[in-house]
């Protein structure tokens, strides 16, 4: 890293402190990998989000423009997300199933992911 680059912020949760430039932690959380209970981002690709994953979505919202939930009440809303009936974590298999995907609104698959972040964890 070119020494003229400025103090990057620190990527702790709620730090406010600088870090040198291409560190990713001030000086106080450095070690934060050994923290309890702080996990890196993980990125998209390595949760299953890949190229061939965002074509496959993009050809699931050509061909299901609309938010299947929105539509049982009556209501036209288009789809922004395509969700797994079955999450990955279930059915890895299932991940790149186009019988097992849906169009939903940003509304309704926030709604759904809670539901099921909810179960996992009772």
């Amino acid at each position: 890293m070119p020494p003229w680059l400025p103090a990057a912020a620190c990527s702790f949760p709620r730090c406010p402190g600088r870090c040198a430039p291409g560190a990713r932690f001030c000086p106080q959380h450095s070690t934060v990998k050994a923290r309890k209970g702080f996990a890196p981002p993980r990125s998209s690709n390595k949760a299953g989000y890949d190229y061939t994953w965002q074509r496959l979505r993009k050809m699931h919202l050509n061909s299901n423009p609309m938010c299947i939930e929105c539509a049982k009440v009556g209501i036209v809303e288009p789809a922004t997300d395509v969700d797994h009936r079955i999450p990955i974590s279930v059915r890895p298999d299932l991940r790149l199933d186009m019988a097992n995907l849906d169009s939903l609104c940003h509304s309704h698959h926030s709604q759904k992911t809670r539901r099921e972040q909810s179960n996992v964890r009772d």
